[in-house]
């Protein structure tokens, strides 16, 4: 019990002391909010979003791009592609959930493609814990800032993808892979 207050009250306590000393306004409360985001970079600016499965297949590293900081997306040795795994505030969750939208914003910095895996009530391979969306983005290597929204139907957001995870994107393997993202936001239609 004393490791679990320490691994989950401690780190949680200092974040909230850090945005307080650091004059960051708290976050809306997620229960009555019509979205909640995460800004990454150095220090990720959490509101209703946290990035989870860091060391795993989901990792990734501080960068910069296009003159913002950023989180590039870093391919795990023997996986078909490289993740950005979130978990959303459980008072966002509040049930029935509607039909979300979820806003990335990314750096365009070469041609490949991303989607979203999402956890959904849709029955499916994983039992709908891995839910494709039905957009797909085709990216260009335009060197800019771009935005890609997904539409979750049906989303469940049991936490029931890697580390606790509500939804991740997924970014092709290729070559040499540089994806970049600066924020996401997930909104209640």
């Amino acid at each position: 019990m004393q490791s679990l207050f320490r691994t989950l009250f401690i780190p949680t306590l200092a974040l909230a002391l850090l945005g307080v000393a650091c004059g960051k306004k708290p976050a809306e409360n997620s229960s009555t909010a019509k979205s909640v985001s995460i800004v990454l970079g150095a220090t990720p600016e959490l509101n209703g979003l946290l990035q989870v499965n860091t060391t795993g297949d989901g990792r990734t590293q501080e960068a910069q791009a296009g003159g913002k900081d950023c989180q590039q997306l870093i391919l795990k040795e023997g996986r078909p592609a490289a993740y950005l795994y979130i978990r959303v505030d459980p008072a966002f969750k509040t049930r029935p959930l509607p039909p979300l939208t979820l806003t990335v914003e990314y750096f365009d910095a070469m041609p490949t493609s991303f989607s979203l895996d999402y956890d959904s009530a849709i029955e499916g391979k994983n039992s709908g814990a891995y839910t494709p969306s039905k957009e797909r983005i085709q990216t260009k290597g335009l060197q800019e800032w771009q935005e890609a929204k997904f539409v979750l139907d049906r989303p469940q957001l049991a936490g029931r993808e890697n580390d606790h995870a509500d939804f991740r994107l997924r970014v092709n393997h290729s070559d040499n892979l540089q994806f970049f993202v600066r924020s996401v936001t997930l909104s209640k239609d």
